[in-house]
Protein backbone atom coordinates (compact mmCIF):
# COMPACT_ATOMS: atom_id res chain seq x y z
CA UNK A 1 0.00 0.00 0.00
CA UNK A 2 3.13 2.31 0.83
CA UNK A 3 4.14 1.76 -2.97
CA UNK A 4 3.24 5.49 -3.99
CA UNK A 5 3.32 7.36 -0.67
CA UNK A 6 6.24 8.38 1.31
CA UNK A 7 6.52 8.16 5.31
CA UNK A 8 8.13 10.61 7.40
CA UNK A 9 8.29 10.47 10.62
CA UNK A 10 10.22 12.19 13.85
CA UNK A 11 9.55 12.17 17.59
CA UNK A 12 7.13 15.24 18.28
CA UNK A 13 3.63 14.76 16.77
CA UNK A 14 4.27 18.26 14.70
CA UNK A 15 6.19 18.55 11.70
CA UNK A 16 9.45 20.39 12.09
CA UNK A 17 11.26 22.71 9.41
CA UNK A 18 13.70 19.61 8.18
CA UNK A 19 10.85 17.11 7.38
CA UNK A 20 8.51 19.96 6.25
CA UNK A 21 11.55 20.80 4.04
CA UNK A 22 12.35 17.25 2.57
CA UNK A 23 8.88 17.09 1.88
CA UNK A 24 8.65 20.86 -0.13
CA UNK A 25 11.69 19.32 -1.79
CA UNK A 26 9.75 15.37 -2.75
CA UNK A 27 7.23 17.54 -4.12
CA UNK A 28 9.58 18.99 -7.11
CA UNK A 29 10.05 15.56 -8.44
CA UNK A 30 6.31 15.21 -9.36
CA UNK A 31 5.40 19.40 -9.57
CA UNK A 32 6.74 22.35 -11.29
CA UNK A 33 4.75 24.84 -8.98
CA UNK A 34 2.34 24.52 -6.45
CA UNK A 35 0.09 25.93 -3.98
CA UNK A 36 -0.02 25.16 -0.61
CA UNK A 37 -3.08 25.41 2.24
CA UNK A 38 -1.46 25.22 5.27
CA UNK A 39 -2.75 26.20 8.90
CA UNK A 40 -0.30 28.46 11.11
CA UNK A 41 2.53 26.49 12.59
CA UNK A 42 5.93 27.43 13.04
CA UNK A 43 7.97 24.75 10.64
CA UNK A 44 6.21 27.01 7.94
CA UNK A 45 7.18 29.73 9.17
CA UNK A 46 11.07 29.58 9.15
CA UNK A 47 13.14 30.88 7.08
CA UNK A 48 14.63 27.30 5.46
CA UNK A 49 11.23 26.20 4.76
CA UNK A 50 10.31 29.93 2.74
CA UNK A 51 13.55 29.19 1.07
CA UNK A 52 12.71 26.27 -0.22
CA UNK A 53 8.76 26.75 -1.13
CA UNK A 54 10.60 29.57 -3.16
CA UNK A 55 13.48 27.02 -4.64
CA UNK A 56 10.53 25.02 -5.41
CA UNK A 57 8.21 27.49 -6.97
CA UNK A 58 5.54 26.73 -4.20
CA UNK A 59 3.04 29.25 -2.63
CA UNK A 60 2.01 28.99 0.37
CA UNK A 61 -1.58 29.86 1.58
CA UNK A 62 -2.81 29.87 5.51
CA UNK A 63 -5.68 29.58 6.89
CA UNK A 64 -7.36 31.69 9.27
CA UNK A 65 -7.82 31.20 13.26
CA UNK A 66 -10.33 28.93 14.11
CA UNK A 67 -10.70 27.58 10.30
CA UNK A 68 -8.70 24.75 10.55
CA UNK A 69 -11.09 22.16 11.93
CA UNK A 70 -13.82 23.39 9.17
CA UNK A 71 -11.42 23.11 6.58
CA UNK A 72 -10.35 19.91 7.52
CA UNK A 73 -6.33 19.89 6.00
CA UNK A 74 -5.79 16.92 7.52
CA UNK A 75 -8.76 15.15 5.48
CA UNK A 76 -7.33 16.79 2.09
CA UNK A 77 -3.77 16.69 2.30
CA UNK A 78 -3.16 13.39 4.47
CA UNK A 79 -6.02 10.91 4.38
CA UNK A 80 -7.23 11.49 0.77
CA UNK A 81 -4.10 10.41 -0.94
CA UNK A 82 -3.79 7.35 1.44
CA UNK A 83 -7.10 6.49 0.88
CA UNK A 84 -6.83 6.58 -2.60
CA UNK A 85 -3.65 4.89 -2.97
CA UNK A 86 -5.82 2.05 -0.60
CA UNK A 87 -8.29 1.56 -3.58
CA UNK A 88 -5.40 1.55 -5.86
CA UNK A 89 -3.61 -1.48 -3.97
CA UNK A 90 -7.46 -3.32 -3.40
Amino acid sequence: MLKYIKVYQQPSGFVDTIIMKWIIEAQTDDVVMSLHQRDMFAAAMSEDVKRACYMAHECQVFVGPKMTAVLQLADTDQAFPLKAAARFEA
